[in-house]
């Protein structure tokens, strides 16, 4: 019978803060892999010797992203080395699970003309085939994994999203700034019960398009906008606009993952009052704990079956 010694995280030193906090949530041991780039900009990973009789046996959740490009290349080969080892021991099963705090080509996940690759669902089926479950933190969008064969978890930071403003700032109205956010921040909306709505478009004329709330009444209120992810930031400050020139007496923005490309968080600081993303990727606005999100989704789904 498999012997499962007990859950170790791992990753390489560009993701030690999300898999730290994984660890430290999920009361494990968290091991550093080794990780560098040659002159040419090829990455070069290695499973330190001292620790390799550590991993043998054991369930172990590799904190990586898909992001930048880079990261693609270096997950693939963190992967493919783990498997290689933790399976090493003829008596000694242990799993592997890649936790995704960041899945980069998420909104690539139709095939708009022909011929365009879906990659989104290109890159899951190239990582289901060496690893026993993956774990992606508040995907753009979960079709792409419905048809892999391995458990796919979908830990979400809704609740530690919902946890940091009812601590911290006053809200009166939850707002989803377009279709693709309505599930998570009407989630939000309930966990910190207040009312929420989302915008919906209404023609001027041929040149003018005006966001408004549905059915609901911003006057003198304080609004939160809730996203999945914040990239150049214009949907937001189009947003705030809309909710300011409706009465809106605060606008603040909550995303899980903080893009913030092209100067989008002086643009978004100067529109609204607070931003704030979480640590699934560096920026300067992170306050919520990526690791805690996952460690909770995978400590209520136990060890992979």
């Amino acid at each position: 019978m498999a012997s499962h010694v007990g859950t170790t995280v791992v990753s390489t030193s560009t993701h030690a803060d999300v898999a730290l906090s994984l660890a430290t949530w999920m009361e494990t041991t968290n091991l550093t892999l080794e990780h560098r780039r040659f002159p040419d900009r090829e990455a070069y990973i290695r499973i330190p010797e001292e620790i390799q009789p550590e991993l043998i046996g054991q369930d172990i959740i590799l904190v990586t992203n898909t992001y930048p490009d880079e990261q693609i290349v270096q997950s693939i080969l963190l992967l493919q080395a783990l498997e290689k080892v933790i399976r090493s021991h003829p008596s000694k099963s242990g799993t592997l699970t890649i936790a995704i705090p960041y899945y980069g080509y998420a909104r690539q996940d139709k095939q708009f003309l022909p011929g365009e690759s879906i990659s989104s669902t290109t890159l899951a089926t190239h990582f289901s085939m060496h690893c026993d479950r993956m774990a992606i933190l508040d995907v753009h969008a979960k079709e792409p994994f419905d048809e892999l064969d391995l458990e796919v978890l979908h830990p979400t930071l809704i609740p530690e999203i919902s946890e940091f403003f009812n601590s911290g700032i006053e809200i009166d109205v939850v707002l989803a700034p377009d279709a693709g956010s309505v599930e998570r921040a009407s989630a939000a909306a309930k966990l910190m019960q207040v009312p929420f709505t989302h915008l919906t478009k209404r023609r001027i004329d041929a040149h003018t398009v005006i966001h408004e709330p549905k059915e609901l009444d911003v006057e003198g209120a304080r609004v939160l906008i809730i996203d999945d992810m914040i990239s150049t930031g214009g949907t937001i400050i189009r947003a705030t606009q809309s909710l300011r020139e409706q009465g809106a007496i605060e606008v603040h923005a909550a995303c899980t993952h903080g893009l913030f490309t092209a100067g989008a968080t002086e643009r978004l600081l100067t529109s609204l009052d607070s931003v704030v993303a979480s640590t699934s990727l560096p920026n300067p606005v992170a306050r919520i704990d990526a690791g805690k999100a996952i460690a909770r989704c995978l400590s209520e789904a136990g060890p992979p079956t």
